[in-house]
């Protein structure tokens, strides 16, 4: 983030900052195309408000809890507070969600459900990462295939946006 007081940070400098990524060099980077355009097609008024309009920190993360809790009307999970507060460190992923939830109807159809759940992993300590449960009528082997479809129409060009954070797999009952 930059050196910038975020009490006199004007909201679309903050949002930009909390969804820049690190670059090769592991210098801070660029706003990513993809979630830049979507947030200011989907969330003008966090992406451009008014340059002169400043934002306390407060507010900024109580719009970020917002958008974050928005996410509950779409995705299932055993464990809201606890994704919440994963997604609060990576805010990278609360759009990158919204938009993957219109892709994964677009390829399994509307009657789907998604279960957000955060999976650590044994092998590498202070690892942790979301994942999307799909569950669907589909037999198995339509699901995995459409699995395959969403991947190579979508969101392999997206694993640039996750940073190893998020990953879809299927859910059978």
């Amino acid at each position: 983030m930059s050196n910038q007081s975020t009490s006199t940070m004007t909201s679309r400098q903050w949002f930009e900052n909390r969804l820049s990524i690190p670059t090769l060099s592991g210098k801070e980077g660029e706003l990513l195309p993809p979630i830049g355009a979507y947030a200011h097609q989907h969330y003008p008024s966090l992406a451009t408000k008014d340059i002169g309009q400043t934002w306390t920190m407060q507010s900024a993360s109580n719009s970020i809890r917002g958008l974050i809790y928005g996410l509950k009307n779409t995705y299932d999970s055993n464990n809201f507070d606890t994704v919440a507060a994963f997604l609060e460190k990576h805010p990278f992923l609360i759009l990158f969600l919204k938009e993957a939830y219109c892709e994964i109807q677009r390829v399994f159809g509307s009657q789907i459900k998604v279960m957000l759940e955060i999976v650590h992993d044994p092998e590498i300590p202070h690892t942790s990462e979301l994942i999307g449960y799909i569950s669907s009528q589909l037999a198995a082997e339509d699901a995995v295939d459409k699995l395959v479809q969403l991947d190579a129409e979508w969101f392999l060009d997206q694993s640039h946006q996750v940073r190893r954070k998020f990953n879809f797999n299927l859910k059978f009952n």
